[in-house]
């Protein structure tokens, strides 16, 4: 748990910064645009591809460190190609680099979760996943600091390469940490649920689970209060007044609303339970979409104390759906199904990838209200599903 905290919020410093720099250094807007979803799509497959993995009779804990070394490599790659790629191929690589990455996240992702349900079972995994962003956040907090002050002396998008540089590093003591502090965990593969037609089964099984039904439709619309960071990160970035120093302000809030949760969900998935923990986060993303609107409507976007509070809620709200879903969907299986798991993990990061694709490609537009209006509408649809639907078994 500890080793996976840092490498997650390193790792997604690694595709946050990554469009940033890239558009600084005048890459096409395009491939730029792409990093990020072609991240999720190679989760998705990295997802898929978790059941056959785990049949090689490998302990959990070696896997998760398998995949953390493999990500380590692919953070060097983009950092490299970011600092040194003055090159007209490596925008390209750099997306390469970001779909191989996201393969092995996809992966990590899938065998974390059956790691925990194995060790602790269902009723723990929404307290970790929530304790493991707030760890991984302190981290951010730390590493940003350093980077601003100490470390950096260059202007501009090379500022913020550093950050990727110690991501690296500290992805390759995640990889060390798994391999030698996690108990030797494996699970049951005795069955065919890893071979194509098991897949297919599974999937039928799934869509005959009136929740599973509930659980797709709810996370396809909680995607985009899950990436609302995201959006107005990058729908801030299009506006010519949000320079590098923005850039480190808006991490710092996203790193302290991430810390600032822990205890809050912990306090209400133990007090309210699963539902109402993804009730409340999402509440706090349709309440700074509202804040942005009106910012826009008032001709005062963006103004970087609106853009604090809007970060620091949105990222404080999308911290605690992930981890309600995994609740959700580990508490309505009736035993641990490294199939079912991964299938419902894969529609998952499939609806990540297009919702992340969409907003990336919206938030670009960063002068018109219309986007905005668009992800609001969608996460006010999310907040009244879940409310009527969530949980339903």
């Amino acid at each position: 748990w500890l080793s996976s905290s840092p490498t997650n919020r390193c790792h997604a410093l690694s595709i946050v910064k990554s469009p940033f720099i890239g558009h600084e250094l005048g890459w096409p807007h395009p491939v730029v645009a792409c990093y990020f979803p072609l991240f999720v799509v190679g989760a998705i497959i990295g997802s898929f591809c978790t059941p056959r993995i785990t049949r090689i009779g490998i302990s959990l804990n070696l896997l998760l460190s398998a995949t953390c070394a493999f990500q380590a490599v692919a953070m060097f790659a983009i950092a490299t190609l970011l600092q040194f790629g003055r090159f007209p191929s490596a925008p390209h690589l750099v997306a390469v680099a970001a779909f191989l990455s996201g393969s092995a996240s996809g992966m990590g992702a899938t065998l974390w979760i059956l790691t925990i349900v194995n060790t602790l079972g269902s009723q723990k995994i929404a307290i970790m996943g929530v304790s493991q962003s707030g760890v991984g956040a302190a981290v951010g907090i730390v590493v940003t600091i350093i980077s601003s002050v100490f470390l950096t002396s260059r202007q501009g998008a090379l500022a913020d390469i550093e950050l990727l540089w110690i991501g690296a590093f500290l992805m390759t003591v995640a990889s060390i940490t798994s391999a030698f502090l996690f108990p030797r965990i494996s699970i049951d593969t005795s069955d065919d649920s890893s071979h194509p037609s098991g897949l297919i089964k599974s999937t039928k099984r799934i869509f005959r689970e009136t929740w599973a039904k509930h659980y797709i439709i709810a996370s396809a619309a909680l995607a985009s209060v899950i990436l609302a960071t995201n959006f107005f990160s990058i729908y801030a970035a299009s506006n010519d007044k949000v320079d590098g120093d923005s850039l480190d302000l808006i991490l710092l809030f996203a790193n302290l609303g991430l810390f600032l949760g822990v205890p809050l969900w912990f306090w209400v998935f133990s007090a309210l339970g699963g539902r109402r923990m993804i009730l409340y986060s999402t509440a706090l993303v349709v309440g700074a979409g509202l804040i942005c609107l009106f910012t826009q409507v008032s001709n005062s976007w963006p103004t970087l104390s609106a853009l604090g509070v809007i970060i620091f809620m949105s990222t404080l709200g999308g911290q605690a759906v992930n981890p309600g879903l995994q609740h959700w969907a580990t508490s309505s299986v009736s035993k641990v199904d490294a199939e079912i798991l991964s299938t419902l993990q894969g529609f998952s990061g499939a609806n990540l990838a297009v919702t992340g694709f969409i907003l990336s490609t919206l938030g670009q537009t960063g002068g018109h209200i219309w986007p905005m209006a668009i992800l609001l509408s969608v996460n006010i649809f999310a907040l009244a599903y879940i409310k009527v639907y969530g949980y339903r078994k």
